[in-house]
């Protein structure tokens, strides 16, 4: 009759029996210390652990970097990066294909000029030297470029190539900043006894200024 009683018993009832834990020595088996306990305290200790621990595992995940390595997480969280990115490379690239095209279209420009100067030189008289077709092609290249003045001042000695001078001497204040006639790459910034203070650089079209 008791074992049918004990087997009715519900669930909750059953977890509020009571056990203890006893610890003896194994000489003299001494009781050294005992728990009382239930499987209720047992089960309520251990829910309470596993809740602890996911939230700080929950935690960990949220406020560390450790969210990166979640697969499909950096890819949402980062969807607008990506999507600015992608868009200025679009265009970056657009501006890349107009520049290309720019200057093709300037290339066939300069080379359809060339080959009717080739061919205007070719029904010239035979008294026009070649040199002089050359120089005319390169002095009318130049004219489709727009030079800077590199300083602003007086003149005080102009180009003479019949006395070994070959520039155009400037007089400015002191401290004037002397400019680039056009962009180009510094080749060289240097002093020398000749010419003192230089800077060579070289410009488009195969150009170099001093």
């Amino acid at each position: 009759m008791s074992v049918e009683e004990g087997t009715k018993r519900s669930l909750l009832e059953r977890l509020q029996d009571n056990y203890r834990l006893v610890i003896l020595d194994d000489d003299d088996l001494r009781e050294v210390t005992s728990f009382s306990f239930s499987l209720l305290i047992v089960y309520i200790l251990l829910s309470s652990v596993m809740v602890l621990l996911t939230v700080m595992v929950v935690s960990f995940i949220v406020f560390t970097p450790v969210k990166r390595w979640i697969p499909g997480y950096g890819e949402i969280k980062e969807n607008s990066e990506f999507v600015e990115l992608t868009r200025r490379i679009d265009e970056l690239e657009k501006q890349v294909q107009a520049h290309d095209t720019y200057t093709m279209g300037l290339k066939n420009m300069l080379k359809s000029i060339e080959n009717a100067e080739v061919e205007q030189a070719a029904k010239a008289p035979q008294s026009l030297k070649n040199s002089d077709v050359v120089e005319s092609m390169k002095a009318r290249a130049l004219d489709h470029l727009v030079f800077a003045s590199p300083l602003s001042g007086s003149i005080s000695a102009d180009y003479d190539p019949s006395r070994e001078h070959l520039g155009t001497d400037i007089i400015a204040p002191k401290g004037t900043a002397v400019k680039s006639v056009m962009e180009g790459i510094v080749l060289s910034a240097e002093w020398s006894v000749e010419s003192g203070n230089s800077v060579l650089i070289q410009h488009p079209r195969n150009i170099v200024s001093v």
